[in-house]
């Protein structure tokens, strides 16, 4: 596994379990960029099929690695692939939706965007 992989794959894990720690704490994230993180993190949106979207991350981001490892380069960019377009889809949300911005949500993208793009070129 390149270095790079497992980096975006750190940075991504430690971005959703610090929102993780945050809202199972119900406390508010440190934001830098104006405050918002919280608006985005707890709006309607900060859940899919009932699961909080940083725990599916960090599950994610678990796998990915563990797939890796074990040099199931499909299986990974599979998953790669479905992340991929839950960040884009997360990503519109925000801009277009709740026209707020996360930016432990938009370092999650950028890893996840980055593993993609690693994966398949």
């Amino acid at each position: 596994m390149s270095p790079l992989l497992f980096a975006l794959a750190a940075v991504g894990f430690a971005a959703s379990a610090y929102i993780f720690y945050k809202t199972q704490r119900k406390e508010k994230l440190f934001c830098l960029l104006g405050g918002e993180c919280n608006d985005v993190v707890y709006s309607k949106y900060g859940k899919a099929f009932g699961i909080p979207n940083e725990l599916a991350g960090m599950l994610y981001y678990v796998f990915l690695v563990v797939a890796l490892f074990l040099s199931l380069e499909s299986v990974a960019r599979i998953a790669a692939i479905l992340a991929f377009g839950a960040s884009v889809y997360l990503l519109l949300i925000q801009a277009f939706v709740l026209k707020k911005w996360c930016e432990w949500c938009l370092a999650t993208a950028v890893a996840n965007i980055g593993i993609a793009w690693l994966l398949f070129f």
